[in-house]
Parts: structure tokens; sequence; C-alpha cells
């Protein structure tokens, strides 16, 4: 099910058209080649292109083609995350936008985020790559506070609720046809959000999505974000094989999450200047920068489709749910992920496993704050999910945390003897995407997951989907009437235009007195992010 039509953009219109979001506007460029890697990420043996600025606009060479003009990145921007922008929008999209006019009841993609141009120039291709810029932190704690003490108006909870927000069509050789994505932060703003499309052998056009959830400040989670999808690109782009593509597929995104791990734990992403008396200072912040880096967490979940394969990989609590169709029209929830958490039997039999010689009540207990932090089990008493990138504590030998400068991290975990406790290693789930059946892939933090069911935010997206007319225009199918999305009215499914924004408002209670107290009251809640997914409805 789609967001708006299924059908296809002309083949002769560009992949990226115009974009004008607030005051950056981004112009057409030259198709690139086949080849041609777009992600919003660093590759490890990529280099910067050489870009020229002209009058606030970049003029970009790659692989001898000159694509002009785009916005230039921002340079000291005090935005906090980033997210590829990898289709075109319905008013960048005319060819797209004609196909969908007939129908009324489309939802035009709605645009609320400003997005910047980032381009590497590689050993294989160029990359270019849209990035949405996220609403900073302390912008959102000003406008709150400029009400404080006062109600939020319904305009008030609105805005702020799609301050961050964005819906992007996907192009003409994928399956994917929208992607929804919002985020609300609370108290810290660790989440990040990316995505991608590139093409891998075979012709084999692949789109990744990617939703990310720090913890212990949001060095690590910046690491993830900018390398992670070139290190399953560089993984998987190494593979023609047909037989058996599954199994290779999913082992090449698993070995791209530990290789990116054991990078962020080595500090490979550091630039060591020469040990000389006059850099002694500079290394010990670089040092102390790789700490901070390996010491932080983030838990990670990657949607990669590849023609109608979706593979979902996931490290820590970050949840994958597909919204399929069946028969009748009703609805089935399918989990495509597992929370990682010492509650999760087969993650606590995989701890057990791992350290024989240690007690079941050192390994997996609660913190001792109780009254704060609830009475859960977590890995040694401290962390809350069983698999996460960095979070080096749970990883390194008490030795080499003993011998880390002072106030760099805890020096030991208590009852730490036999690590690691912790892996990034994720659990890969594979699918082979029907259309006219499954429907769209909610990703989601566990800001919302903790909030909403599975089963739940599946019953939101399809009674949005409903409300909005967008299912019966897109398919002869009739859907079922889900009588938690409609007969139950619980669910607030007409106010936004964005189905991620709209499991937001619904997490958060629906109507706009309790949304807007929750969004005056940050401390109460986590930061919450979301992709909705939507697929084609019709064979190719």
């Amino acid at each position: 099910m789609c967001l708006g039509s299924s059908a296809k953009q002309d083949a002769a219109s560009h992949r990226f058209s115009n974009l004008r979001v607030k005051n950056l506007i981004a112009q057409p460029s030259q198709q690139l080649s086949t080849n041609a890697i777009l992600f919003p990420f660093s590759h490890p043996r990529a280099q910067p292109a050489d870009i020229e600025h002209e009058q606030g606009i970049s003029h970009v060479h790659i692989s001898g083609a000159k694509l002009k003009p785009v916005s230039p990145w921002m340079a000291g921007s005090s935005c906090r995350s980033r997210s590829a922008r990898l289709y075109q929008s319905s008013a960048a999209a005319p060819a797209r936008a004609n196909a969908t006019s007939s129908s009324s009841s489309s939802i035009p993609p709605k645009q609320s985020s400003v997005f910047t141009k980032l381009v590497v120039a590689g050993a294989i291709g160029g990359a270019v790559y849209y990035c949405r810029e996220h609403l900073p932190l302390d912008i959102l704690k000003k406008e709150v506070a400029s009400v404080a003490g006062a109600a939020l108006t319904d305009a008030q909870v609105d805005a702020l609720l799609s301050a961050d927000s964005n819906s992007v069509l996907g192009s003409k050789d994928s399956i994917v046809v929208r992607c929804d994505t919002a985020s609300l932060a609370s108290t810290s703003g660790e989440d990040r959000t990316a995505a991608a499309s590139f093409v891998l052998p075979g012709n084999r056009h692949a789109t990744l999505f990617v939703v990310l959830d720090g913890h212990g400040g949001d060095k690590c989670v910046e690491i993830v974000q900018k390398h992670l999808g070139a290190s399953v690109y560089d993984a998987t782009n190494t593979w023609f094989a047909v037989k058996d593509r599954q199994a290779i597929v999913s082992a090449a995104i698993k070995t791209a999450f530990e290789r990116l791990d054991n990078d962020i734990l080595n500090g490979a992403f550091l630039e060591i200047t020469p040990n000389t008396k006059e850099s002694v200072e500079d290394q010990k912040a670089k040092f102390a920068a790789q700490i901070r880096q390996a010491v932080a967490g983030s838990c990670a979940l990657v949607a990669l489709v590849d023609g109608s394969d979706l593979y979902v990989a996931a490290t820590g609590d970050t949840r994958a749910i597909l919204g399929s169709r069946n028969d009748d029209g009703t609805f089935a929830t399918i989990q495509m992920s597992e929370d990682q958490r010492p509650d999760n039997l087969k993650e606590r039999k995989r701890i057990l496993a791992e350290h024989p010689h240690e007690k079941e009540s050192d390994l997996l207990k609660p913190y001792t704050d109780v009254v704060n932090y609830g009475p859960d089990d977590r890995v040694l008493g401290y962390l809350a999910v069983t698999r996460a990138f960095g979070d080096a504590q749970f990883k390194w030998a008490s030795e080499i945390l003993a011998a880390l400068p002072t106030g760099s991290t805890r020096k030991t975990i208590e009852g730490s003897v036999s690590p690691p406790y912790l892996t990034a290693s994720p659990v890969v789930t594979h699918r082979t995407i029907t259309p006219n059946k499954d429907m769209f892939l909610v990703m989601a933090t566990d800001g919302l997951t903790d909030e909403l069911k599975s089963t739940e935010a599946v019953s939101i997206v399809n009674g949005f989907l409903q409300n909005h007319g967008v299912a019966a225009a897109s398919t002869n199918k009739t859907w079922g009437m889900d009588p938690f999305a409609l007969g139950l009215g619980k669910w607030n499914l007409r106010t936004d235009t964005n189905a991620a924004t709209s499991l937001i408002r619904n997490a958060l209670g629906g109507n706009s007195k309790t949304v807007g107290e929750l969004l005056q009251k940050p401390e109460e809640r986590d930061d919450m992010t979301v992709k909705v997914v939507s697929s084609e409805t019709t064979e190719r």
C-alpha cells in the first residue's frame, strides 16, 4: 500500500528534480551512472569531491560530470542528526505528480525539514546523497519553553509534531513507493535516521533505511549514522551469486555491523597526527574523542529492500513491524525483529551460554535504583539492551578500562569478569515482499514501541491510509475494517498527512490536550523516531 499512487515515474524524467524546502533549493542534476552509490554516509575508502563555491552554490564534480547547482553543505549546522533524501517529493516529480493527480484522495508528501546535499567520489562511481537536517533540540526546547505554563493550542501541537518530519517518494526502480519519517526528541535527542539507494551486482536496485537509537551521548550514534550504510553497501556489493543469495546477503549485513563496531572500538574514524612534542595536546584530545565514541552506544535497525527481497537487521530494541493484508482484507502484524533485551528468552539464553561460569543473578539483574529505572533486568545491572554498537565498558577487559585516563569513562563495571557481555552482531530476518499483500513496514525506536503495541502500530497506519482515502484509490481489493483503527474511534487518524507523525501523535495519547501536555514535559517521555516504508501494490 502506498501513500499515493503506485504509478511509476516517466523514465525520461530525472531521478532527482526540483526540491524546494524552506530556504534551500536543489535543482535537477544529471543522471548518475548505474553503479553510483547514494547514501548519507562517509565511505571508508571514499575521498571528498572537488567543490567550487559560487554565490552560495556548489558545483560538484563527479566522474567527469559537473552537477549543478545544489546548495552547499551547511557547515557548522547545529542540527543534531541527518537522514538521507533519496526520493522525489510530489512537487519535485512532475511525471509522478501527474500520475497521482487523478485521485483526489492521494496524500501529497509533506516537507517540514531542511535538506542539504553531500557529495563524495569513491572508487566505484560517485556518491550523491541528500540529507535531512533534524530539528535542533535547543530550538524544540525554546519553542516549548515559550509557552510554558499555558496549554498548547492545536496549531502549536501540530507544528511541534511535524517540525521534524518529511515524506518522500520512491524512484522508478524500487518497489518502495514512499517513506514517511518523523522524529520527536525528549531531553537527550540521541535518535538518528538515514536512507540510501544504490545498485547491487546484477543491476539490482536496492534501498536502505536506517533507524538508530543512541544512548550515553550522541558520539557513537553519529558515527553509526555516517558509516553503517557504507558498510552494508561495501559488504553486499561484492556478491554476484544467485544461488543462496539470501543467506549470503544476510551474512554480509551481519559482517558489516560487526566490522563497524570493531572500528568504533578501535578508533578507526579518528585522524591520528604524528606523535611530536607539538602534537601531544592534540593527541590527547583525539584519544579522548575516541573514548567518547567507544563508550557511548547505539541500537540500530536496518531494512534493505533488494528487489522484492526485504532484509531486516536489528541490534538492540529498535523494532521493525510489517503490515500485511490477508485475503479477507484484514491485517496481520508480522514482527520482523525482536527487542533484544534481557527479558527476551533467546537473548537471555545466549548470554548465559557465553558466560557459563557466571551466575545468572550477576549477569542479568535490575539496576540498583529500581525506583527511577524500574525492576527490569539489565546486563550486569546497567544496560537495558543485550546488543548495541559501542558500549565499550561492556566489551573491554577490566585492565583496559582501569588504564584509561581519569574521567574518560567508568573505570570498571561491577561484576565484569569475562567480557565482552555485549555484541553489535545483528539478528537478520528475510522476507520476500508480495505486492498487494505486504503493504508497509514500520521502523520505530523504543520511545514509540514502549507506548504502542505492534498490532496497534499496524492498526494506526492501516486506519490512517483508509481515513485519507488512499487504500481504496490504490487497489481494487477491499481493506478490512480494523476495530482498533476505525470501529472504536481510539486513534486520531485525520489530523496528520504523514503516517510516521500520526504514529507519534497516537503514542502520546492522540488528542491535542494530552499530546500538548507531554510535549511540554520532555523528561517524561523518550526520544521517538519512526519510518513508515510503503511498497507498491501491483506486480511489475
